[in-house]
């Protein structure tokens, strides 16, 4: 009986181990130059213009352990092509770079780079509505698809 308490104790002892050393490792590795504050991740957030007429909750913004972000869900009357229409030409006209295109199960997701930050956007059809989840990041994990700045990108 008290065998079984010590290897169990020890296994968590090593467990535990196991996961510092790697956050370490994450913190060891990540880019950490530039780091937006609140107002820069802001701005950011608010070129990813939504359609005209979404309905939808304010941008908010939240941070993990790598990465920052602001976020925000909204509701659109617009058809999927048309939302995947009108995010292709903001990216457009800012210069983004699409790093990722997906489609599946009644959803699709855009991801792009621009400078520092990544763009989502995820929607897909709720009855007679699109459901729109967009967001922006910063993300300092270098293997992450989030990661977007191109001078330490590799």
């Amino acid at each position: 009986m008290k065998q079984g308490k010590v290897f169990a104790a020890l296994a968590v002892v090593a467990a535990g181990l196991v996961f510092i050393l790697s956050v370490a490792s994450t913190f060891e590795t990540a880019d950490w130059d530039s780091r937006p504050d609140a107002d820069q991740l802001r701005r950011a957030g608010e070129e990813l213009e939504l359609p005209a007429g979404s309905i939808g909750g304010p941008l908010k913004s939240f941070s993990k352990v790598t990465l920052v972000g602001a976020r925000r869900n909204v509701v659109t009357h617009l058809q999927m092509d048309e939302v995947k229409q009108h995010f292709s030409r903001v990216a457009k006209k800012n210069g983004w770079t699409l790093t990722s295109r997906q489609s599946g199960g009644g959803e699709t997701s855009l991801s792009y780079c621009a400078g520092d930050f990544a763009h989502i956007v995820a929607f897909h059809r709720r009855g007679d509505e699109t459901a729109i989840f967009a967001a922006t990041y910063w993300d300092s994990d270098r293997s992450t698809e989030l990661y977007c700045r191109k001078s330490t990108r590799g």
